[in-house]
């Protein structure tokens, strides 16, 4: 016999947003006797009355679509799940008296014996779980009576509060007198119970329920019942995990019991984003014993997620309610990490720079994380590096091949600490100098040697995500030359490190160069380079320029002049033998009526002058130079 006894039940349905009728829902429990049978509600403002009578006991007239009605009877066997039973939809059928915004609807559960005058027992077992999720369902009456075909106008206020998220279940229960005890226990959303009542009804009587709120609206329900004797279980299989990470998968046992293989197994499985129904056969395990048999589901939920088994059916069609049997899996998150490197993304030749790793997704209860960083150790020398403290624990970073492999690995485990890293935490900088002047390298997150790992509290391992890669492209050393120049072979040889190089202490080369003295024949355009390596980090880079080497300049022959005072002098200009020489003449100071004594490329024209009774003579001396040249003399003299 079983009992009939209240207590809280352990499975718990789950509404989920995506369960139509069942959105917004919430999920309580309770147990009845050592069976357990949910209902799940959300309503607001529901009202329970205490039995108002059969002239309260149903809304609706039968026939309409909104009043459900059940025959029940010893040989009748209920297995319904996930059906929904809703209001009218027509303010014409309202049946709320003087409420007009109120609709109902009615489950009548008509009672009988059976067709061969069978009488309900202790065998009789069943229960109805009704889920609401469209709010606004404001009373309940629940009562036994004789309907009313025709319908009653239903008092849709009550005295009795109820709050959101309380839990309602029904359970039937034969006895010895043939009759059917209907057991409703009422919890508030704390899972305490709130209210108790218990009808008993006979063969030709009914148990009625009336559900009113404003509006259309539907629940979903579960409804079982039969009168026989089969039962089943459910339970982790031996070393399946009741906890795992997210993608891995567990196993549970189902048995069918004191029935007719195969048996039929209906379950729910509720999780925070979905609830659904399903049906397991559990076919003759053919190990002789004719009273159990086994079968074994392997389930993968994604969310954590409630197993309830609810009934269990056998090939005779015996059909039982299922108390208190519940399996959770509680599914972890597989998480992840994004780690971003930073850096700069052109470098000279030498210089020191810094590259940052950062968390930029942020993480809690991280107990480890590990990761490789690579780059070329013929472009980049590694110079050390700064980790962060995390939880208080140094992460280990492997520095052994920094320099001769470019590689670099991170190992942070603290077990238990769960640690958190906030978005756009610096987790490890590394200083290294540039060894390179062309071309481009790549500092790189990697999984080798150290493969990516990220684990949390939970000791899932998730996915570590390396994002920007830092790109780095290499300059040489600025080494600057001076412009080309000509040289008069008369001033070789030519210290060249005299010259307007920059940095100083490199080496010059080309044709005519030895050591840092350059020497040529005259006539020869020479290409110098000048080479700059810096001794500390082998950086180098080059420039050139020309120097061509020129025969020394000379002046042309002017002839010496005589002329009168007033006679008009004309300009005189200079040449010689090399291409773009330049002049400069001076001249003795005699009074010869030319202002100046000194000039360039020419002398200008000007009118010959002489206040005494002499002769005059000034004697102009003519200079011709190129850029580094020796210098070239003329003389020639006016007489007036």
């Amino acid at each position: 016999m079983r009992e009939s006894r209240f207590e809280r039940q352990s499975c718990q349905p789950t509404v989920s947003a995506t369960t139509p009728f069942l959105k917004a829902a919430q999920s309580l429990f309770a147990r009845i006797g050592s069976k357990a049978f949910p209902l799940l509600i959300g309503w607001s403002g529901l009202f329970l009355l205490a039995n108002p009578g059969a002239v309260w006991g149903q809304c609706n007239p039968a026939g309409n679509p909104t009043r459900y009605e059940f025959t029940v009877n010893p040989t009748t066997m209920l297995n319904i799940a996930g059906q929904q039973f809703c209001t009218s939809q027509s303010m014409g059928t309202n049946c709320c008296g003087g409420q007009s915004s109120y609709r109902c609807l009615d489950l009548v559960f008509n009672l009988e014996n059976g067709p061969m005058g069978e009488q309900f027992s202790p065998n009789c077992q069943g229960i109805v779980n009704l889920m609401t999720a469209n709010g606004n369902f404001d009373a309940l009456f629940f009562n036994v009576g004789t309907p009313d075909p025709a319908g009653n106008a239903t008092d849709c206020s009550g005295d009795l509060s109820l709050g959101n998220n309380y839990t309602i279940t029904v359970a039937f229960t034969g006895n010895a007198m043939g009759q059917i005890i209907a057991e409703l226990t009422v919890f508030d959303n704390m899972g305490m119970v709130d209210t108790m009542k218990t009808e008993i009804a006979n063969p030709g009587q009914a148990i009625i329920f009336t559900i009113c709120k404003p509006g259309f609206g539907c629940v979903e329900d579960e409804i079982v019942f039969g009168c026989c004797n089969a039962d089943a279980t459910l339970a982790l299989a031996a070393g399946a995990p009741a906890t795992y990470c997210n993608g891995d998968s567990t196993t549970l046992k189902l048995t069918g019991l004191n029935g007719t293989p195969p048996y039929n197994l209906l379950f729910r499985a509720a999780s925070a984003t979905d609830t659904s129904y399903f049906t397991v056969p559990v076919p003759d395990d053919m190990d002789g014993d004719p009273t159990m048999d086994m079968t074994t589901l392997v389930v993968k939920p994604t969310d954590t997620t409630t197993y309830c088994l609810i009934s269990v059916e056998d090939a005779n069609g015996c059909v039982q309610p299922v108390m208190d049997q519940k399996v959770t899996i509680n599914v972890n998150p597989v998480p992840e990490l994004t780690l971003t490197a930073t850096g700069p993304s052109a470098v000279t030749c030498g210089d020191t720079i810094t590259i940052v790793i950062e968390s930029t997704s942020g993480f809690d209860d991280l107990i480890g994380l590990q990761y490789s960083v690579d780059w070329d150790e013929t472009q980049l020398k590694y110079l050390n590096h700064s980790a962060l403290t995390i939880g208080g624990d140094v992460p280990m970073i492997g520095t052994a091949n920094a320099l001769s492999s470019g590689e670099m690995t991170y190992n942070w485990t603290a077990p238990g600490a769960g640690a958190t890293l906030s978005d756009g935490t610096t987790i490890l900088t590394i200083s290294m100098q540039v060894l390179s002047s062309t071309g481009s390298a790549t500092v790189s997150l990697t999984d080798t040697p150290l493969a990516f790992e990220v684990t949390n509290e939970a000791f899932c391992m998730g996915t570590l995500i390396p994002q920007n890669n830092v790109d780095i492209t290499f300059n040489p050393i600025e080494v600057t030359c001076p412009a080309s120049f000509p040289i008069c072979e008369s001033a070789l040889p030519l210290n060249l490190t005299g010259l307007a190089v920059s940095p100083t202490g490199g080496t010059f080369s080309g044709a005519g160069v030895t050591g840092n003295m350059f020497s040529a024949d005259a006539g020869i355009t020479t290409i110098i380079t000048y080479t700059y390596t810096d001794v500390n980090t082998n950086c180098t880079n080059s420039c050139s320029f020309d120097i061509t080497v020129v025969a020394t300049p000379s002046v042309d022959p002017v002839a010496d002049q005589t002329v009168c005072a007033g006679d008009n002098v004309p300009q005189i200009d200079f040449s010689g033998n090399v291409p773009g020489a330049s002049f400069s003449w001076t001249r003795t100071p005699e009074a010869i009526g030319l202002p100046a004594n000194s000039g360039g490329n020419f002398v200008p024209a000007f009118t010959a002058a002489n206040a005494g009774n002499t002769p005059l003579t000034s004697t102009f001396t003519v200079t011709a130079f190129l850029h580094r040249k020796r210098p070239d003399l003329h003389e020639h003299a006016y007489r007036i």
